[in-house]
């Protein structure tokens, strides 16, 4: 299913609106919208789009396969690239992308949509707008089995092969939230379990899917890094450092059972305090004592 959106505007803000209004497909959680409700905000954007960005470029038929959280590598690639396959399907005369431009600086867009030659990517510059004729917007649902193993497919051919046997465990040390304060005590720990501890180059996406196709067991905390999971071999092993708070949805637990992988999780304490939506920065201690024991039940 796809909402077809005629006559709007949508800018580099990654925002979909006409006559004042922004649309609700703008946004993958409802809630999300609330932010536009704050009056100085609001203001900001219509004083923005319908006074200063005046005139606007017009495109007959195009898709916007993403939404307000779309510049992340797990959103990229378990929502965004299954919604382009969907367009594919049903719309096989749309070839026609559109996105901010500043997404063509995130290495895994630019990589990743060689998989889809069928289309060709509108770049919307910085601080502007396009008039857009017709919208098509796949429908913001969970990928399917199919879907995931489609686009692995694809992706994983984009990469060179890979070998096998090893277990990496990927570290958030460097990162400003979600991250294991005491990492110090947890390396140690994963290196005398065979893990190696890898930090992700956002620039080479090619080598993560490399060293994911080559990995008999991943571990992390919960973060994108983990979306790499999705290229292992089918009867692999992901481990997620987590807390067990539902603000924290089961994504990676999702992922894992399409691509028939194994998925253990290890329930995590918070760092500090943390309420509603703040849940989902907060950082983590690693009780080692539990992740000792999920590391011995390891294949």
């Amino acid at each position: 299913m796809r909402s077809r959106l005629d006559d709007v505007f949508v800018n580099h803000e990654s925002l979909i609106f006409r006559r004042g209004r922004i649309a609700p497909e703008t946004f993958s959680l409802p809630f999300l919208a609330d932010y536009y409700k704050d009056p100085a905000r609001y203001g900001w954007f219509l004083v923005k789009n319908h006074w200063l960005r005046r005139g606007a470029p017009t495109v007959a038929c195009a898709t916007w396969p993403i939404d307000t959280l779309s510049n992340n590598y797990y959103h990229w690639i378990a929502d965004c690239l299954p919604r382009l396959l969907r367009t594919e399907a049903a719309d096989a005369g749309v070839n026609t992308i559109l996105l901010p431009r500043h997404y063509r600086n995130l290495a895994f867009v630019p990589f990743t949509l060689r998989a889809f030659p069928h289309f060709r990517t509108g770049w919307i510059p910085d601080r502007q707008k396009l008039r857009v004729r017709e919208l098509l917007v796949p429908e913001r649902e969970p990928a399917n089995r199919a879907e995931l193993r489609e686009v692995v497919g694809r992706v994983s051919a984009l990469a060179d092969p890979a070998g096998s046997g090893r277990r990496l465990y990927f570290p958030r040390g460097d990162l400003a939230r979600r991250r294991a304060l005491n990492e110090a005590d947890v390396i140690p720990v994963m290196r005398s379990y065979g893990f190696e501890v890898v930090h992700i180059d956002p620039a080479d996406p090619a080598a993560q899917i490399r060293m994911s196709r080559a990995s008999d067991v991943v571990a992390g905390v919960h973060g994108a890094a983990l979306t790499n999971l999705i290229f292992m071999t089918p009867g692999s092993t992901v481990l997620e450092l987590r807390h067990g708070h539902d603000i924290f949805p089961p994504i990676y637990a999702a992922l894992a059972e399409a691509m028939d992988i194994s998925y253990q999780p290890v329930i995590c304490e918070l760092a500090h305090e943390a309420t509603g939506w703040d849940i989902n920065h907060a950082d983590l201690t690693v009780d080692i004592d539990r992740l000792r024991e999920a590391l011995d039940r390891l294949p």
